[in-house]
């Protein structure tokens, strides 16, 4: 009897913009290691799902996270600055702040898009379904592969592929 579930694994491995990422995405442990940037990256969520604290970019990550099927709210401290970000899976929007700069993303699952601002950046990435990510990050090129992720996950780990 096969069960069929959620896989436990995923990973993005490829270039965005300002340089590599090779994240690993572990379910059952609830972390995120690996590196991005050329900097070691330890992420790991609480029990609860109420807390998101590690390493990554050389920086302490210290977010509050508040998680429902519709919605996902990080806020806190990543990258050395004050980080909120809010995804909300209904309206397709992804709005919130880095380093007091405006994160404004319109993005589709089903479709497979990412596209609005991002800081100074224009962001305009695709998902095919074959896991390849590909687009535009400001003036830098996005070449990567998703296994096992969706653009979810990209968007609630946004912090990892920028600076």
């Amino acid at each position: 009897m096969m069960i069929k579930g959620t896989p436990q694994f995923g990973w993005i491995r490829g270039q965005f913009a300002a340089g590599s990422a090779d994240l690993n995405f572990n379910r059952r442990q609830n972390t995120v290691t690996g590196d991005s940037f050329g900097d070691q990256v330890n992420i790991s969520t609480n029990a609860e799902g109420s807390a998101v604290t590690g390493r990554a970019h050389g920086q302490s990550v210290d977010l509050k996270q508040q998680w429902s099927p519709q919605l996902v709210k990080l806020d806190g401290w990543a990258n050395g600055a004050r980080y909120q970000m809010t995804i909300d899976y209904d309206r397709h929007l992804a709005t919130g702040s880095a380093a007091g700069q405006a994160i404004q993303l319109n993005f589709d699952l089903d479709q497979g898009f990412v596209k609005g601002q991002s800081g100074a950046d224009a962001i305009d990435l695709k998902l095919g379904q074959n896991g390849q990510l590909s687009g535009q990050m400001g003036s830098g090129r996005v070449q990567a592969e998703m296994v096992n992720l969706d653009l979810g996950h990209l968007l609630s780990n946004w912090y990892l592929i920028t600076r």
